[in-house]
């Protein structure tokens, strides 16, 4: 799942860097959105902050 939800950034970015295509200021908006839904699948950022909030 991880390969389907990466793969279009990626795929813009390369598109970016080899065929110098230009980028629009949404994609670095769908792309940010992609980084956050890939945060909230992982949980990971939001155990920690529970932690600090805690005082663990």
């Amino acid at each position: 799942m991880l390969v389907t939800i990466v793969m279009p950034p990626i795929s813009v970015a390369l598109g970016a860097l080899v065929l110098g295509e230009r980028l629009p200021p949404a994609v670095f908006l769908g792309a940010a959105l992609i980084l956050v839904g890939l945060a909230v699948i992982d949980g990971r950022a939001f155990r920690l902050l529970a932690r600090r909030r805690l005082g663990a």
